[in-house]
């Protein structure tokens, strides 16, 4: 049977009392949560144990419980395994750790404290269960003893015990401190929940003190302090009123965005009563304060509304064109309703300027930001802003790992060290009204971002996106992983996406930062340009090895105000340093100009070259980098980046001399899903493919001629 949607009338009480071990109980049997190895003392559940008497909780009857390690029992379906998200605590939506590991339907949860525990003597003999008493009156004592809180504590903090009452539905929780001392950022929660999520289907406890209060729409879910021995709150269940309206919330609200016609908002009742409430019995008036103020609208429910069922209202023409907040407000009226308390829900709208002038440039330095809303598209948010420095601490108690802001004092910085696998949000823009393009010039954003080497295997990622109807929708225009083979500490590296094919429309740009729970991505010195002009048209810029030489070639299609190129080598890929300068053949042409520079004193292995493009007026622009290796066999592929492919994959292939070779992408087992016939130069020869249609996983890249069957293979990992 299944409880109410919402959280019953429970009365909170919170006093000293008395904590009485339990000796006798019994010890379930824990499976480690994981199924990774964990021990089950730190992540162990158990399922199906039983109450020993049916229990009134919240509108429905339970016969058994599920437990966690983690200091709260499930009386809704068994806790499944594998699950990463039991020792995330959170009664309001919990448990979920990321869109793809939510295990809500185990809801309800009893949690007299809710972290990420683990028994001090590493055995789940420790955490027991009994039922005592007569029938009719009869106890659950579900008990934790002698926790470290949290896992990474020294030694026993904490003891905690949940009773069931058979007699009256209350529940206590009973507490007793340890001797350890409190483990790393401990953050727990402790309270009750209802089946379903959100406000008013949880009630959460502040505090662990006798002067304690609940909350039903706020979480507390830092508490960290220990509690005083024989510390006991109770939850009695109360009287329901016959009649209770309740706004529950909005269910849908105008994204950040320049609106230039009416929007809608729809707002959600909940009958909060025990009894039905008719039809046109409620009254909701929706007001608005702020830039756009004077909104006065009224509508009524057009069916009646059964006890814990919803109704949903729509209004609809609300005018928020002018920029700036505005605050909406929604009264619910309920004449026979005795609880005020609940009739009221706020909304801020923000209407976001029109921007026309260029360029735009945001450092993450003063206010207003230019760069400052926040759109959740998957979990909560995880953008903010990082003053001077950020460490890492769990990968090095130094300074190494710490990234500092790219220019000035603050930056943008996307928490996916903090935030669950599969987090979307965004960080955007107003509105920007780009231009129509002026033939040879461009729009586009630069910015820099941050890169490591560290959590190679949980690829946290940024991607620039686009809106063009006001922020309901976003594009993805390119996207940019943080982990970096060449940064091996925390550095930046600047990016640039062109923004030309917006050209005449309004949009709103934005960074969609992805946690996959590795590190922390940087954003910094964000610039939004139109009509930049295009000194230099790079048609190509490729690597030859002849001998002992390497022979770089390049072709411009267009030159303006060209002073020439810088010619940048390097040893890493990173750390570049301009070894020669070739000037401009023509400073202003729209004709092809070809140029080649030969490097007589190559480094020994790898040499990455690069084009430093300068302006007469000094500004410049880095072309593609170019990748060059000494022989070291006859046909051999010496580099293949970047690995992780995304879009593109490119590959350095050695030869000793000039000959026909293929070129294939296979999967493992053998099939080819792309290749290229190409004819080898003596020395390095650069091959593109384009990745894009590639499914995700890992490939083979294979070279081989005809002539002697040499073959030669490197794997890469398609994204």
């Amino acid at each position: 049977m299944q409880s109410k949607a919402q959280i019953a009338a429970y009365d909170f009480a919170a006093s000293s009392g008395t904590f009485t071990e339990v000796l006798t109980g019994i010890s379930p049997t824990f499976t480690d949560a994981l199924t990774d190895g964990t021990p089950a003392s730190d992540e162990g559940v158990a399922n199906n144990l039983p109450i020993g008497f049916t229990f009134n909780y919240n509108g429905a009857t339970y016969t058994q419980f599920h437990m966690s390690t983690n200091g709260f029992i499930a009386l809704g379906s068994a806790l499944v395994t594998p699950s990463n998200a039991y020792w995330l605590n959170g009664l309001s939506g919990g448990p979920v750790n990321g869109p793809s590991d939510i295990q809500t339907a185990s809801r309800p949860l009893i949690a007299p404290l809710w972290d990420d525990f683990d028994v001090a003597s590493g055995s789940t003999s420790e955490i027991t269960y009994q039922t005592s008493g007569s029938a009719g009156s009869r106890i659950l004592t579900v008990q934790w003893m002698r926790l470290k809180w949290r896992w990474n504590s020294a030694a026993a903090v904490v003891s905690t015990q949940l009773k069931l009452y058979e007699a009256n539905g209350k529940i206590e929780f009973i507490y007793q401190s340890e001797a350890g001392a409190l483990g790393a950022t401990p953050t727990a929660s402790c309270g009750i929940t209802s089946i379903a999520t959100g406000a008013d289907n949880f009630m959460s406890v502040n505090a662990l003190t006798t002067a304690a209060t609940v909350s039903k729409t706020v979480e507390t879910t830092n508490i960290n302090t220990k509690p005083a021995n024989g510390l006991t709150f109770a939850f009695t269940p109360g009287v329901l009123p016959a009649q209770d309206i309740q706004v529950q919330g909005w269910l849908s609200l105008p994204p950040t965005g320049c609106h230039t016609t009416t929007q809608s908002v729809t707002v959600r009742l909940k009958n909060a009563g025990s009894a039905a409430i008719n039809a046109s019995a409620v009254s909701l008036n929706l007001t608005s304060t702020g830039v756009n103020t004077g909104i006065s609208l009224t509508s009524n429910n057009t069916a009646s509304i059964a006890v814990g069922a919803t109704a949903d209202l729509t209004f609809t023409g609300l005018n928020l064109n002018l920029a700036g907040a505005t605050v909406l407000r929604a009264v619910a009226t309920l004449a026979t309703d005795p609880n005020r308390t609940n009739d009221t829900a706020r909304a801020t709208i923000n209407t976001a300027t029109v921007n026309s002038t260029f360029p735009v440039s945001e450092g993450a330095e003063t206010s207003p930001l230019k760069f400052g809303w926040l759109r959740a598209i998957a979990g909560t948010n995880a953008w903010g802003l990082e003053r001077d420095g950020y460490r890492n601490g769990d990968l090095t108690a130094t300074n190494t790992d710490s990234l500092y802001p790219q220019d000035g004092s603050s930056y943008f910085l996307f928490n996916s060290y903090g935030a669950p696998a599969g987090t979307r949000t965004i960080l955007h823009s107003d509105c920007y009204l780009m231009p129509s393009l002026t033939p040879g010039r461009e729009h586009d954003i630069s910015f820099w971002m941050s890169h490591d080497t560290s959590f190679i295997n949980d690829r946290d990622s940024m991607y620039v996106v686009v809106s063009t109807d006001r922020g309901q929708n976003w594009t993805r225009l390119q996207g940019f992983p943080r982990y970096n083979a060449f940064f091996t500490i925390p550095d930046w590296k600047s990016e640039t996406v062109l923004l030309s094919a917006y050209a005449g429309q309004t949009i709103q740009i934005g960074f969609e930062g992805v946690s996959k729970f590795g590190n922390v991505i940087g954003l910094d010195n964000i610039i939004v340009k139109a009509n930049l002009t295009l000194p230099v048209s790079l048609v190509s810029f490729t690597g030859k090895k002849e001998g002992n030489n390497n022979i770089l070639s390049w072709t411009t299609a267009n030159e303006l105000n060209n002073k020439g190129f810088e010619i940048m080598r390097s040893a890493d890929g990173k750390n570049f340093t301009a070894i020669s300068f070739t000037a401009s053949k023509n400073s202003n042409s729209t004709a092809n100009q070809d140029y080649s520079f030969v490097d007589e004193k190559a480094l020994n292995g790898t040499n990455y070259y690069q084009l430093k493009q300068i302006d007469k007026d000094g500004k410049s622009t880095l072309s593609n980098v170019v990748v060059l290796k000494s022989v070291t066999r006859k046909l051999e592929i010496t580099t293949v980046y970047p690995n992780p492919a995304t879009d593109k994959l490119n590959a350095v292939i050695n030869s000793d001399r000039e000959e026909k070779v293929t070129v294939s992408i296979t999967d493992l087992a053998g099939k080819v899903v792309s290749a290229q016939y190409i004819t080898t130069t003596a020395g390095s020869t650069n091959v593109l493919f384009n990745t894009q249609g590639l499914t995700k996983g890992s490939y083979l890249l294979r070279v081989s001629n005809g002539k002697n069957n040499e073959t030669n293979i490197q794997k890469f990992v398609k994204q």
